[in-house]
């Protein structure tokens, strides 16, 4: 049997060195705002199976910091050959004509400085601004916030999308979305908020994860990201929750998949 193409996951951006250290092999979404001129960084990046560069520009909203589009630029253009993809800095905030103008600029100016950056389209713009940055022959796909509606958003999504685009989705990096839709990549940063579930638990099975160091637990985690792709990509099937085994069964059906779209560069 041939298991069908399924979607790389990006393990967004490592906060220090531990979770750094753990996230080798894997495919991690650098956010610049955050901590990629962090020097501890430089170690770290050649163990990484491929990387993706993002502005950052979600990350820094709430705080009021600002993604200085020189520098990016600047950073990007040194480093292009060690990302498979570099995100536009897009802008999230505001009006929404307004914003979707100063992306489009933001997008032209790095194209004009040599880059090939990927546009984002949102939840919530007009559907001919997604028709328009799809013709690059690529597109990432944001949620607004909080998410609402988001299978009716994906299904207009990729009924308009050309065929053969390669299409990332921020932020979903899920069992709802990978292999249901053709995604290139889907990006996630719960794999942190499930380390501190996993340290928070109670009960016989916090008596085995007492003795694990959180390196062991987030690669028990990243053992979930790695498999989530092929498990989602049997449609039809039927996959008992090996949680839940041995008390009762809990079935979680998996919908057919839709057409696949191309991969980037590795």
């Amino acid at each position: 049997m041939i298991i069908p193409d399924v979607a790389d996951i990006y393990l967004a951006t490592p906060s220090n060195q531990l979770q750094a250290e753990c996230l080798s092999g894997q495919c991690v979404l650098e956010s610049y705002a955050l901590h990629a001129e962090d020097p501890w960084m430089v170690r770290y990046r050649p163990t990484f199976k491929k990387m993706m560069l993002d502005s950052g520009a979600y990350s820094v909203m709430g705080s009021g910091a600002v993604v200085d589009l020189d520098k990016y630029i600047e950073f990007a253009q040194e480093h292009e050959k060690g990302y498979s993809v570099i995100v536009n800095l897009d802008v999230i905030s505001g009006d929404v004509t307004e914003r979707v103008d100063e992306g489009k600029r933001n997008l032209q100016r790095m194209r004009d400085a040599g880059l090939n950056p990927m546009p984002v389209f949102h939840q919530g713009e007009p559907w001919s601004v997604l028709e328009e940055l799809a013709t690059c022959g690529m597109v990432g796909l944001g949620f607004q916030r909080p998410i609402k509606c988001a299978e009716e958003f994906l299904d207009s999504c990729f009924s308009r999308i050309p065929h053969g685009t390669y299409v990332h989705g921020f932020a979903m990096g899920n069992e709802r979305y990978v292999g249901t839709y053709p995604f290139g990549a889907v990006d996630a940063a719960t794999w942190w908020y499930e380390l501190k579930a996993l340290l928070a638990l109670k009960g016989q099975g916090s008596d085995v994860l007492q003795y694990l160091t959180q390196s062991e637990l987030i690669a028990i985690i990243v053992k979930k990201y790695n498999r989530m792709p092929k498990a989602t990509a049997w449609a039809g099937k039927k996959q008992l929750d090996l949680f839940t085994m041995g008390t009762e069964e809990t079935v979680l059906t998996i919908q057919e998949p839709k057409r696949r779209g191309r991969k980037p560069r590795s």
